[in-house]
C-alpha cells in the first residue's frame, strides 16, 4: 500500500486493509438501504394510492346506493299516492251508490 492510501507497510497493513473492507462494505449496505428507502416509499405511495381509489369506489358506491334509496322512495310515494287516489274513487263510488240509493234524482 502507497503513503497516499493511508496505510503503511507492517503489521497495520492488514488492518488497513479490513478496515477499506468494512468501509466499502458499509458503503454498499448504505447504497442498498437507500435502494430500499426509495423502494418503499414508492409502494407506501402506490398504497396511499390504493387506499384513496378505494375509498373513491366506497363513496361512489354509497352514492349509487343512495339514489337508489331515494329513487325507490320516490316509487313508494307514488305508488301510494295511487292506492289512496284509488281508495278516494272507490269512495266516491261507494258514496255516488249509496246517494243513487237513498237519494234516487
Amino acid at each position: 500500500m502507497s503513503a497516499s492510501s493511508g496505510c503503511v507497510n507492517g503489521p497495520r497493513r492488514e488492518i488497513c486493509g479490513r478496515g477499506k473492507k468494512i468501509i466499502l462494505k458499509l458503503l454498499e449496505d448504505r447504497r442498498k438501504i437507500e435502494e430500499l428507502t426509495i423502494y418503499l416509499d414508492e409502494l407506501r405511495m402506490a398504497y396511499d394510492g390504493r387506499v384513496e381509489q378505494k375509498i373513491a369506489m366506497y363513496q361512489a358506491e354509497r352514492k349509487r346506493h343512495n339514489l337508489k334509496d331515494e329513487e325507490q322512495k320516490k316509487e313508494d310515494t307514488l305508488a301510494n299516492q295511487f292506492d289512496l287516489c284509488d281508495e278516494i274513487i272507490q269512495d266516491n263510488d261507494a258514496l255516488r251508490s249509496f246517494l243513487h240509493d237513498y237519494f234516487p234524482h
